[in-house]
């Protein structure tokens, strides 16, 4: 069986023509002799024959051994290598992932993560052979991904290499190595993924092309500790300037030890306006309650952050607040004493009242809560307004009327539920109803015997999925 060797500093090999030195010393012999006179050469003749042969034999053994010992040492300094089965015959292609994402900024066994993915590549690139064609890939997806590159381009682009904020969607990753392995006729393939997999799916093995050959170089932190604000959500669906604005922050311990003191900061356009102090058991997630007030208006930016090293990208959690002086909201149909009646008790809200035929639907982005009161009809330019009035944020609220002429069409739009047929049935509010989320700071008491509204009739509402029944 053949087998083929490759070298990795075939310069080296130039310097065997140094065996030529021993071979022309050999060849040339510099030896002076002295002359000496005896009276009888007979026997001096023979004893000349067999001491010739001898030297001879020992000159030659002698010249074989140092230009042995010679090539063995070029030999070494060439570092031979037997190459593996990604560099047999045919066309390969070679692919090199590194994960480039923050989580690598974490220290392992042997410093930095992402410098170790990096040397593990270099290696890697090393031991190919000179021919090789090698595809770099990191989470960026730069264009230089899309190519082939020699080994020596190949350790550029690695040394080049620098953390990112993209994150690490290892499907993508695949995919791209796929269409490049499938579309210039490989014959084989080789990929070697180097990355803590921090974000890699339980299921993404089972996505992964079939023809493709994956190798997992997974990277693992030392002593891994890490706390990660996961998410920062409002306690109120309104917020408006100087009254106390409620944020709640999620944060989660990701290593293996308890913390037990540490402290998330507040600050909104850049001054400081909280801090609230927190202890997390390893894994634990804990939902963390912070305040402020503010006189702006419109606008603001603001984050929380916690001090945590040393993986610090997660640490800062950047969000923005629109807070509003006035909600306005516009009302489509016959006047309403009781929709006046909901909002005229609080200065905030603006209420302004249109006729059905008289809205000008251009007016629309003025307003953050349209309301449809009892329109008979919904034209399809209407209903195409509110959507796009909905996809901007906005909230619509619908009163059906009583003879409903094509409210199906305008759900279908907005793709809410559809309303089905008049249905005489008693429903009664429950106390705990009053505690949805919706309406729960409508009523700052309510008194343990009191009469709460009830209807004798309503329309059977064809729930959609992701829709929520407030009652029923």
């Amino acid at each position: 069986m053949f087998v083929q060797m490759n070298f990795q500093n075939p310069s080296f090999l130039w310097a065997l023509l140094l065996l030529v030195i021993p071979l022309i010393i050999h060849l040339y012999n510099f030896r002076q002799y002295k002359k000496v006179i005896f009276s009888n050469l007979a026997m001096l003749k023979e004893i000349q024959t067999q001491s010739s042969k001898t030297r001879q034999i020992k000159k030659w053994l002698i010249l074989i051994t140092r230009m042995l010992a010679l090539a063995s040492l070029i030999l070494a300094f060439a570092l031979p290598f037997i190459p593996s089965e990604i560099t047999q015959s045919g066309r390969q292609l070679v692919s090199i992932y590194i994960d480039n994402s923050e989580s690598m900024r974490a220290d392992g066994e042997n410093g930095q993560l992402f410098e170790n993915a990096k040397n593990t590549a270099r290696e890697l690139i090393q031991n190919l052979s000179p021919d090789a064609e090698i595809q770099i890939l990191n989470n960026d997806l730069s264009p230089y991904t899309s190519q082939v590159h020699t080994p020596e381009n190949a350790i550029k682009l690695v040394d080049d290499m620098a953390i990112s904020y993209f994150p690490n969607d290892f499907s993508k990753i695949v995919q791209k190595i796929s269409t490049k392995y499938n579309s210039e006729g490989y014959a084989s393939q080789h990929t070697f993924a180097i990355s803590d997999f921090q974000q890699r799916k339980k299921d993404e093995r089972s996505k992964i092309d079939s023809n493709l050959s994956l190798h997992i170089i997974k990277t693992l932190p030392e002593n891994f500790q890490n706390i990660s604000i996961d998410s920062v959500w409002l306690e109120e669906p309104v917020v408006k300037p100087q009254s106390p604005v409620k944020l709640r922050v999620k944060v989660v311990n990701n290593g293996d030890e308890a913390i037990e003191s540490s402290t998330l900061v507040l600050k909104i356009s850049g001054v400081q306006q909280g801090v609230e102090s927190f202890g997390l058991q390893s894994k634990e997630t804990k939902i963390i309650d912070v305040a402020f007030t503010s006189s702006q208006k419109g606008w603001i930016e603001g984050d929380v952050s916690v001090n945590d090293v040393p993986v610090v990208f997660d640490n800062v959690y950047h969000f923005a607040l629109q807070l509003k002086p006035n909600i306005n909201i516009l009302q489509i149909g016959e006047a309403s004493i009781a929709i006046a009646k909901i909002f005229k008790n609080d200065p905030i809200f603006k209420l302004t009242a249109a006729l059905e035929g008289s809205t000008d639907y251009a007016s629309f982005g003025k307003f953050d809560f349209i309301i449809i009161n009892e329109l008979h009809d919904i034209g399809s330019g209407l209903a195409e307004q509110l959507k796009q009035f909905a996809e901007k944020g906005g909230v619509v609220v619908i009163i059906p009327a009583k003879q409903m002429g094509n409210y199906n069409a305008l759900s279908s739009v907005l793709g809410v539920a559809d309303y089905g047929a008049l249905v005489k049935k008693e429903l009664s509010i429950k106390p705990e109803d009053l505690k949805q989320p919706f309406i729960k700071d409508v009523y700052k008491k309510i008194p343990q015997n009191s009469l709460l509204p009830k209807v004798i009739e309503c329309y059977n509402l064809q729930v959609s999925a992701g829709s929520q029944a407030i009652f029923s």
